[in-house]
């Protein structure tokens, strides 16, 4: 994958690949309880850690869920999102059009307990 998105002007940038621990089709439990959660913790760990303008997200692949929330995440925190789709031309790539998402820092900050306790 790395190499389709260097041929469409992602040239230097690096790129990181995790195994999300817990996401594993044999258990819908640890999936939802366990993967999801460790999912957007990754995904969150690195904007925090870089920065969304130095940030981008691969929604290709993986399970439904982790696409959406891939893309939930990315749209609300301005981290570009980018999808290819198997059907796709060979070295087609799309990224996600902007959405009116947005987290409310307000509510945010008012449950920062009860988030903390999901994490």
């Amino acid at each position: 994958m790395e190499e389709v998105y260097a041929r469409q002007g992602f040239h230097g940038n690096r790129v990181q690949r995790h195994a999300i621990q817990g996401l594993r089709d044999i258990n819908p439990k640890e999936f939802r309880t366990r993967g999801l959660r460790n999912l957007v913790r990754q995904l969150c760990r690195y904007i925090l850690d870089y920065g969304s303008e130095a940030c981008a997200i691969n929604a290709t692949g993986g399970y439904k869920a982790q696409i959406a929330i891939a893309v939930m995440i990315g749209q609300a925190l301005g981290v570009p999102v980018y999808y290819k789709h198997e059907l796709f031309a060979r070295n087609s790539i799309i990224s996600f059009p902007p959405l009116p998402i947005a987290l409310d820092e307000n509510i945010w900050h008012d449950n920062a307990s009860f988030f903390h306790e999901l994490l």
